[in-house]
């Protein structure tokens, strides 16, 4: 509630300047294509809590958590890692439901094969940069996500490939990114740079062995 408060303050005291209302119509206009949204900018502060991902299905098989960075009740930057196993060539819907009203969301989709069916290890982090160590097994892999908000930016990721940046509505940014090793990393250091820092992040990671 108190950062939210502030976020507001800041917004507001920003737009008693006549330049500084000139500035954020003009980022409006260039990153939503709609410089009237900022009228709706603090009550959609107001409404900001986070809806927590309460059940996902894949092709209509009931996923699982494996992972999830969620620091803050009142954060919009939250990302989680889910797994669900289907069949080698499967075309599917994935449905997520959470257990309020929520928005500015999106998904980030992985197709893995021959993994062990459980996490071997998985970390968060909410610095700036994100970094986290983790353990990845011999011939396994690891899966990052992160979700940021706030300010428009891009990621660049250390020591895993990156696979999607992608701005999801209104500054919140997604990225997501993987590799796997032939050996076994103990300790691997997993960094996402942001080109910029964003108020609000977090990232999640976890590795899975071969099956």
């Amino acid at each position: 509630q108190r950062a939210r408060a502030l976020i507001e303050t800041s917004f507001i005291t920003s737009m008693q300047s006549a330049a500084e209302r000139a500035d954020q119509l003009s980022r409006f206009a260039t990153y939503f294509g709609d410089s009237t949204l900022i009228n709706e900018q603090v009550a959609r502060y107001g409404a900001t809590t986070t809806a927590a991902v309460s059940s996902m299905t894949i092709a209509g098989v009931n996923a699982t958590k494996v992972v999830a960075a969620n620091h803050d009740p009142d954060d919009t930057a939250d990302t989680e890692l889910w797994q669900a196993v289907v069949a080698t060539g499967t075309t599917a819907t994935i449905v997520v439901t959470y257990d309020r009203a929520t928005y500015r969301c999106g998904i980030g989709t992985w197709a893995v094969y021959g993994a062990a069916s459980a996490a071997h290890a998985t970390a968060t982090n909410f610095s700036d940069p994100l970094s986290a160590s983790i353990n990845v097994p011999e011939k396994g892999g690891c899966i990052g996500s992160v979700g940021s908000a706030n300010v428009v930016l891009t990621y660049t990721w250390t020591n895993l490939t990156e696979n999607y940046d992608q701005v999801v509505q209104e500054g919140i940014i997604h990225s997501g990114a993987s590799e796997t090793f032939a050996t076994t990393q103990t300790g691997l250091t997993i960094t996402a740079n942001g080109s910029s820092t964003p108020s609000r992040r977090a990232m999640a990671l976890a590795s899975w062995g071969p099956a």
